[in-house]
């Protein structure tokens, strides 16, 4: 018997979990529906809508949690999954640094007064090193490669008055990891060696090292790097060891409730290639197969996270580094659930409405391929949940926020929130057709816009024109 035979068949035989029609009750129920309808009549739609209490919540639960378990620890916000800077600044106050992968983020982090902030990417540029290089007392810089070790080293000796600069590594993915994960970081055999050639230069100062896991469901991967970097640490010489002060395990926390359409799950993809083939649809499939119904992906809780990497801190680095500190550097957890996006209905369809908002606002086409998350009718809510899809404006088929709604069939009008679209929405989305919406926070009982619409004059700042001349913007608008 071919074995690729019997696990194709086990896979077609498969059930899938359906999420329970109750499963999102909870988050549905403690929507701000009556700000949310507000908000869109004050500051029009489609927008982000933030909700700050939410955020403070999540953003605390985090840093105590790992604080309660994993000794010396500290969170550091990754601001690459949402860069909103009143956004930043909650964070902030709740005991968080900052991580940043880019000269805005880095800006950015300067400018709302982050104490500590870490600095990793796989290219940094000259004026992004220089930035860096400015700020020693802040910004901790972890470095991606030899390469970019030698450039640091040229700057900084160019450096005067001598400044320090704390420098850490990261080091590269395990072989049998995807191998798109391969770009980032030093190999640990050459690891020995940059730490030796950082230590030439008098304004750098080697103190840590860097690993990252993502989509993590489970301790596994941050136990693993655990291991991996102590048993490197216990064949290093005292000098060595006593140099390294922090271990940062980096983010990949997968937030809890997130859920997964069928067809995208391992059943559904291969139904979807066999359908294909035979010229017919995966509906049709024996056992009945509903390519939008939706599994919510199994996650550990947090407190378990921080637990098993808290016992392994103790187990495996404090014999060789007693007062090692452990960063983590969160940005989904933190992000995804306290922000909605909050769109309008523009026409009715059979089965269907249009929306005002397209996919540009998250900078992919997450919900057509693989995303679930609840669609409520703000307007005219209730608990029943209708197979209903929803098309955002765009020239585009993959434009489509859903197929699932709670609430009544949508009307003209009427105001729909899609629920928990914080992180790698706004710092992702798309110069596509529409504009980049405002931005608007609900906070202890009151509306602001964190940030206007993106204009006319914004989205054509700095270009030129061949004949000469300024494009002034359309007339009659306010910046025309």
């Amino acid at each position: 018997m071919n074995p690729w035979v019997d696990e194709l068949r086990a896979l077609l035989d498969e059930p899938l979990n359906d999420a329970a029609p109750t499963a999102f009750d909870p988050r549905i129920l403690s929507l701000p529906m009556e700000p949310m309808l507000e908000s869109a009549r004050r500051f029009g739609t489609p927008q982000y809508f933030l909700e700050a209490d939410q955020l403070r919540s999540i953003a605390a639960h985090f840093v105590q949690t790992m604080q309660t378990s994993v000794p010396r620890s500290h969170a550091f916000y990754a601001l690459k999954s949402n860069d909103l800077p009143a956004l930043g600044q909650i964070v902030h106050q709740q005991g968080l640094q900052a991580d940043v992968a880019g000269l805005f983020e880095l800006q950015l982090a300067l400018e709302l007064g982050f104490g500590t902030i870490l600095f990793s990417s796989p290219g940094k540029t000259r004026e992004e090193l220089e930035l860096a290089l400015q700020h020693p007392n802040r910004v901790i810089l972890i470095v991606d490669n030899l390469s970019e070790l030698k450039r640091i080293i040229d700057l900084a000796r160019a450096m005067a008055p001598p400044r320090p600069l704390r420098i850490g590594f990261r080091l590269c993915a395990a072989p049998s990891e995807d191998p798109s994960w391969s770009k980032f970081g030093i190999p640990i055999e050459q690891l020995r060696y940059a730490i030796d050639q950082a230590q030439t230069c008098p304004n750098l100062t080697w103190c840590g090292l860097h690993v990252h896991s993502s989509w993590n469901k489970t301790p596994e991967k941050y136990i693993n790097n655990i291991e991996t970097i102590a048993a490197w640490l216990a064949d290093q010489p005292s000098s060595v060891r006593q140099r390294m002060s922090f271990l940062d395990l980096g983010g990949g926390f997968y937030p809890e409730g997130q859920a997964v359409l069928h067809k995208a799950e391992d059943k559904g993809i291969l139904l979807q290639t066999l359908a294909s083939r035979l010229g017919s649809s995966m509906t049709s499939a024996k056992p009945a197969f509903d390519p939008y119904a939706c599994t919510i992906t199994a996650v550990e809780p947090l407190h378990v996270f921080a637990q098993r990497i808290g016992d392994s801190v103790r187990r495996r680095l404090e014999p060789i580094i007693p007062n090692i500190q452990i960063f983590f550097e969160p940005g989904r957890y933190i992000a995804s659930h306290p922000t909605h996006i909050v769109l309008s209905v523009l026409a009715v369809k059979p089965g269907g409405a249009i929306v005002d908002g397209g996919s540009q606002m998250l900078g992919d086409d997450r919900f057509f391929e693989y995303c679930f998350a609840p669609i409520v009718n703000v307007t005219r809510p209730s608990r029943e949940r209708r197979r209903f899809t929803l098309f955002g404006p765009l020239c585009d088929p993959h434009d489509v926020w859903g197929y699932t709604l709670w609430g009544q069939s949508p009307e003209e009008g009427d105001v729909l929130a899609v629920v928990g679209q914080g992180a790698y929405s706004f710092s992702s989305a798309w110069r596509f057709i529409k504009a980049i919406p405002p931005y608007v926070v609900w906070d202890n009982g009151k509306l602001w816009q964190a940030k206007r619409a993106e204009t006319f004059r914004n989205r054509y700042a700095g270009c030129e024109l061949p004949c000469g001349g300024t494009l002034a913007g359309p007339k009659g608008s306010p910046e025309g």
